[in-house]
């Protein structure tokens, strides 16, 4: 120890003995020791010992002090010694910078995760408000577009003496019909980006398909003095694809050979089948892509600024194309070779589809869509007017000012119109008012139209009113949506005026023959219960109102005071609503419901041979006899004792 001052010691060298020894050697076996490990010792240890052994040291920094005494009692100077026990490598200095900057880098890619995903977050909410602004102003336009298109269709009808008025109103209906082309294929492109256009795929004659596309082309070839030529290698080739979108796929690829090819060109549509592909190659001899411009056709929005020289006709129509070419797991290329001083250019997009439907599980079949969508494209006969018509009362719920002019100028001399600016305003009158017929727009500020019409054929103060929905809304998802909450017609923007007439006096004509049945069943058929027979034609809330209130007449029958107040009261409506609900299924007002039915119930009691006349009278609620004696005869065309006497009765 005099000579060391310091020892080191790794962690795991924490058990280990110091030896010391006093230099006197007289009565050496007197000697005694004192030591203290300073930051374990608190006083010093006494000991004959000339060793101290430490066990399990911890990490730190100690100083031992030891003194002796000889035999005659006298201590020396403490003598002493530092001993450092190091600790282990992961409680170093540095290893706490590690464990620092780790925890610094935790905490940043938790901050960066909570930062991307609040900003995923706001991205999303960002694109669907585009989303939703995309969709609102699709809408509008389409709705401008009926108010176009509705009074030219009109004119054309009513000025066909005039050739002039007529020319002129077919081009704005032409026009009017490429603007809308123009937004359905910017509503496609929108969805076919954000991964929402579905595919109604069928199995269809490619060599066919492309036959009527090509000859749509002709008269474009004949005035830009084009050579357009179609060859193929068999007379039929049946593949699986969705017409109405590759039709958009090749029309885009023959207008964007028509434009840059110059007049005299060629444009050539080539179809060959190898193996179980299907290659169809559009080919023009137009002045060509430069090749640094190839990889970046199909590129939204990609067009080249290269002063009038180079093909720049591709924005969103090749960028669609593609999509729509892959969402048939199909491939789209193209080559090309700019035109130079010496040769002419050529251009080649080549679409290869494959064969089967596999690859396109499960879109492989074609979707049935309801019988009752009827699309503004139809032929359409105008409904012949009848006298009934001025009492049909219809609603009308349309936002736009203007559309809902259109309509009732298009209604207002057949029907009683009420009209209404959104979905809650029109509830509202629907449940005071009942109508006939509900014509409701989808896209309303409040209650939309899918929410107004669920609530209107759920509730039984309003489920048999049949409902026309109009919206710009024309995905196939869409008409499922608006036919699943019940609508009867789904007619998509712009529509015809005359198609919607149509289908107005086609709904009404259908419910009033059903009320018609309706009431002759009740009237005619002797029984008491004929509640499924007579409500097979009606939906389950009309079904089980109908149920309940003639369970209802069926239990007070006998109480000569239940009447149309009482029966109000238990179905929980008030006597104006309830007529109008009765009248609208039946065709019979409360009063004549209740008739009927105790009536029938007379002459079912009767036909069982048990009562006289008279008990059958008490036991429906007729205390007068000849009252119900009358009333018998007109609803069965015998009085009660004709009746009677014929099944072989005392009366």
């Amino acid at each position: 120890m005099a000579l060391t001052k310091e020892i080191r010691l790794q962690h795991n060298q924490n058990v280990f003995t110091i030896e010391y020894a006093l230099l006197n050697f007289i009565k050496s076996n007197k000697n005694r020791y004192a030591y203290k490990l300073e930051g374990i010792d608190k006083d010093w240890n006494e000991t004959n010992t000339a060793s101290v052994t430490y066990t399990n040291l911890p990490t730190g920094h100690y100083r031992f002090l030891v003194k002796g005494a000889n035999n005659d009692g006298v201590w020396s100077d403490p003598v002493a010694m530092d001993i450092r026990v190091l600790p282990p490598f992961w409680f170093t200095w540095w290893a706490y910078c590690v464990y620092i900057l780790l925890l610094l880098v935790v905490l940043f890619l938790i901050n960066r995760f909570f930062f991307f995903r609040a900003l995923l977050k706001k991205e999303n909410e960002l694109h669907q408000v585009k989303l939703n602004f995309f969709t609102n102003v699709s809408h509008e336009i389409r709705t401008h577009l009926t108010l176009i298109m509705a009074p030219v269709e009109k004119m054309l009808t009513d000025k066909q003496t005039d050739s002039f008025a007529q020319q002129q109103l077919r081009h704005v209906k032409t026009n009017a019909a490429r603007l809308l082309k123009l937004v359905s294929e910017l509503m496609d492109f929108r969805k076919a980006e954000t991964h929402h256009l579905q595919l109604k795929t069928a199995r269809h004659d490619l060599v066919g398909f492309l036959e009527e596309i090509y000859t749509s082309f002709r008269e474009v070839s004949l005035a830009k003095n084009i050579s357009l030529s179609f060859i193929h290698d068999r007379e039929n080739c049946f593949v699986y694809f969705d017409p109405e979108q590759l039709e958009k796929v090749f029309f885009n690829l023959l207008t964007n050979a028509f434009k840059f090819t110059p007049e005299g060109g060629r444009i050539v549509v080539n179809m060959e089948q190898h193996d179980n592909k299907v290659t169809v190659q559009v080919t023009d001899n137009g002045r060509g892509i430069a090749p640094q411009y190839l990889d970046k056709l199909f590129t939204n929005f990609f067009q080249v600024a290269d002063h009038g020289q180079q093909n720049t006709g591709y924005g969103i129509g090749l960028a669609l194309a593609k999509n729509i070419v892959e969402l048939h797991k199909g491939t789209i290329t193209v080559q090309s070779e700019p035109a130079t001083s010496t040769k002419e250019g050529r251009t080649c997009f080549t679409v290869t589809l494959l064969q089967g439907n596999k690859h396109l599980v499960p879109a492989v079949a074609e979707p049935m869509l309801s019988p009752a969508i009827i699309t503004p494209q139809a032929s359409v006969v105008q409904p012949v007017k009848t006298t009934e018509e001025a009492s049909f009362s219809l609603l009308i719920a349309e936002d736009n000012a203007d559309l809902r002019t259109l309509l009732q100028e298009t209604f207002e001399h057949r029907y009683q119109l009420s009209l209404c600016e959104n979905g809650s305003e029109a509830w509202e009158k629907a449940i005071e008012q009942i109508p006939d017929l509900i014509i409701s727009d989808v896209m309303m500020p409040g209650m939309d139209g899918f929410a107004l019409c669920e609530r209107l054929k759920t509730d039984e103060r309003t489920s048999h009113i049949p409902v026309i929905m109009l919206t710009a809304k024309s995905a196939q998802s869409d008409q499922v949506s608006g036919l699943e909450t019940g609508a009867d017609i789904y007619l998509t923007k712009p529509f015809s005026t005359r198609v919607l007439e149509l289908s107005v006096h086609n709904l009404l004509v259908s419910r009033e023959r059903m009320r018609q049945k309706f009431n002759a069943l009740i009237v005619a058929t002797p029984t008491t219960t004929n509640a499924p027979a007579l409500a097979e034609a009606l939906n389950s809330v009309e079904k089980e109102f109908l149920e309940k209130v003639m369970q209802l007449v069926e239990t007070y029958m006998e109480d000569p005071e239940f009447g149309v107040d009482m029966l109000a009261r238990k179905v929980a409506m008030s006597p104006p609503i309830l007529y109008k609900k009765l009248k609208a299924v039946t065709n019979m007002s409360v009063n004549d419901f209740i008739k009927s039915l105790r009536l029938k119930k007379a002459a079912a009691l009767l036909l069982q041979k048990q009562l006289t006349v008279y008990e059958v009278a008490y036991a429906v609620g007729y205390n007068d006899r000849k009252y119900f004696s009358r009333e018998f005869k007109k609803q069965f065309g015998k009085t009660p004792s004709e009746y009677a006497e014929n099944s072989g009765i005392i009366t």
